[in-house]
């Protein structure tokens, strides 16, 4: 099988189709680079060329927020999450923007923002990290992953949270 990976020689064709047709796996971000910039998702996704290989420093805010949401969620104790996310961020060796006091304080801000619209006593976490797949066609699907899924311990009703990380001047 001839698969047409270089997209300098894709021509007019939309390069997500191509890839799509191809049996490639995309995520979201992917087909976006891929629209944006052949040449740099083709760098960066195939011929692993990227520049820097560590994840940004605001994805492991990120994380650290979730596993802090998690926490909540799990004990009811926004000391406990706190705790567990700042343990979470400080497990990554990235080198953070901004100092790691701007960054606990950001933290701790998102952790009592989602507590105090989410009471942790109405919830309960169903999983974590949940894998899915949507197959639209032979070729085409979407796969990704669920941040958090929840059960209400009242109505038995399930929720779902994605947790998005915003880059921001800290």
């Amino acid at each position: 099988m001839n698969i047409n990976t270089n997209p300098t020689n894709m021509g007019a064709a939309d390069p997500v189709s191509v890839f799509a047709n191809q049996g490639f796996r995309l995520s979201p971000s992917a087909m976006d680079l891929l629209r944006t910039c052949p040449r740099k998702f083709y760098l960066s996704r195939l011929a692993r060329m990227s520049e820097d290989n560590d994840s940004p420093w605001h994805f492991d805010y990120g994380n650290a927020v979730e596993a802090g949401v998690v926490s909540y969620l799990t004990h009811g104790s926004i000391d406990q999450a706190i705790v567990d996310a700042w343990l979470r961020y400080e497990d990554t060796d990235t080198d953070t923007v901004g100092s790691d006091k701007k960054c606990l304080e950001g933290i701790v801000a998102g952790i009592q923002q989602f507590a105090a619209s989410w009471p942790a006593d109405e919830w309960k976490v169903h999983s974590t990290q949940l894998s899915f797949k949507l197959s639209f066609d032979k070729y085409l699907y979407y796969c990704g992953r669920i941040d958090a899924t929840l059960i209400n311990k009242y109505t038995g009703g399930f929720t779902s949270l994605d947790f998005k990380t915003k880059v921001l001047n800290l």
